[in-house]
């Protein structure tokens, strides 16, 4: 009887590794079926409604809680080098309240960034330089998340997707909190900031990043930080979001007395930063470490590749992690779309593309842990999303998931005049590969 109770014991324990081995050698197999990958715009904005009762349960920037009633949304296709129609649904909120991405497919997170202020539509241009960065790597992610094999198959018995399974936020406390302004690199922060010519210029992303850095820790203590927090309420330069808002300025002579004293404070902390960093654009990041010391913080922190699965890609991180702020920059890519088109990135349908620099500031870091069951096994998925504060006036500050930054190619650029997609995916041209940089280490 022992003897036949042992073998049970044995054959039990065989039947569960070998159940552990097929699971590990398949990727993760669930019990029940999944017909497809797609999700459609109706159970994306189900899911964005859980995800946001979700983080309204936790302290998170949105300081007067972070649910939002959805105005609008439409979906967008993404352009890959493999079929599979594959897309992502953007909902905006109402009053401007900011906006989310959501993916529409399983075997991508469905949070993919959530936006607290402006709004995204069908057909806009996208002038803000982080944004358009940010969707322009989008492609990238979808491919270099999914195995491209499976975009047109899934078995009978799927696998495990991180767009299942319970969701828990966490939003990591920073040692001074979260940046309050929302400041622009032209009128009327470039008060004091003039070009070769004699003309107002505007102050520059490294400067503005910086200079918002400075203000979380309200140092040095020789500024009045609470009083230009107090006007710091993202003032934009009125007309149409293009780039030519930037070099937008009042007619006539400017003097304090126009702007008020906090401002003016605002625009000589703009120029005192813009003459340290020599320029203040994305190129001169590398001077904000020297800047941030002479402006007396004890490091001004250290400039880094992020190199793409190597031995500092978490480096940002863990950084936030502990509680410290990063600045970043990377060159973005954009596409313009024809009027009579409504998608963004469509290779058949854009007229432009342009190219540009943009650091901005991370302040903020939140994660997210999505458990799913099969049985008694447990496989577990973590996200993080940078909290980004892209000095664009507030424009479309929010959550955005890190691994899209962490793409090594950037979109897909094939010129239709002279080159098919085909061409360009067999031979490589067209491909717009940059890495990011960040500054890490900044200590007050």
């Amino acid at each position: 009887m022992k003897t036949l109770s042992h073998f049970l014991c044995a054959c039990v324990v065989l039947l569960f590794i070998i159940s552990c081995e097929k699971q590990g050698s398949r990727g993760m197999d669930l019990r029940h079926d999944i017909t497809g990958t797609a999700i459609s715009i109706d159970e994306s904005e189900r899911m964005l409604m859980e995800i946001m009762n979700g983080l309204d349960a936790i302290n998170t920037k949105a300081g007067n809680g972070i649910q939002r009633t959805v105005s609008d949304r439409f979906t967008v296709g993404i352009p890959t080098k493999s079929e599979g129609g594959l897309c992502y649904h953007v909902f905006n909120f109402e009053d401007d309240n900011g906006f989310a991405i959501m993916s529409g497919d399983r075997r991508v997170t469905p949070l993919l960034a959530l936006a607290l202020d402006g709004s995204l539509h069908e057909g806009d241009t996208i002038d803000n330089p982080g944004l358009a960065m940010y969707l322009s790597k989008l492609g990238s992610y979808f491919e270099n998340t999914i195995v491209r094999d499976s975009l047109e198959f899934v078995d009978s018995l799927s696998v495990v997707f991180p767009g299942e399974g319970n969701r828990v936020y966490e939003d990591t406390e920073m040692e001074a909190g979260h940046c309050q302004v929302k400041w622009f690199q032209t009128y009327p922060y470039n008060y004091l900031c003039y070009g070769t010519d004699g003309e107002r210029i505007p102050v520059g992303s490294s400067t503005v990043a910086m200079a918002q850095l400075m203000s979380i820790y309200k140092y040095p203590h020789t500024l009045d930080w609470d009083g230009m927090i107090e006007v710091s309420t993202g003032i934009r330069p009125d007309g149409d979001d293009s780039y030519s808002k930037m070099n937008t300025f009042p007619e006539g002579p400017i003097t304090p007395g126009v702007l008020g004293p906090k401002l003016v404070e605002i625009a000589q902390l703009m120029k005192m930063t813009r003459d340290l960093l020599e320029g203040g654009n994305p190129e001169d990041i590398d001077k904000i470490p020297s800047a941030l010391e002479d402006f007396g913080y004890s490091s001004g922190g250290e400039l880094i590749s992020y190199e793409h699965g190597g031995s500092r890609e978490n480096e940002a991180i863990e950084e936030l992690k502990s509680g410290h702020y990063v600045i970043m920059v990377g060159r973005e890519s954009f596409k313009v779309a024809d009027a009579g088109n409504t998608v963004y990135y469509n290779t058949n349908t854009v007229n432009t593309v342009e190219r540009n620099s943009h650091s901005w500031l991370v302040h903020g870091l939140l994660t997210e842990t999505t458990t799913i069951y099969e049985g008694i096994r447990p496989y577990v998925f973590k996200c993080y999303y940078f909290l980004c504060n892209y000095g664009w006036g507030g424009e479309a500050d929010g959550y955005y998931l890190s691994d899209v930054f962490d793409t090594e190619n950037g979109p897909k650029l094939p010129d239709p005049e002279t080159k098919s997609v085909e061409d360009m995916v067999d031979d490589g041209n067209y491909n717009d590969t940059f890495s990011m940089k960040y500054i890490i280490g900044i200590r007050k």
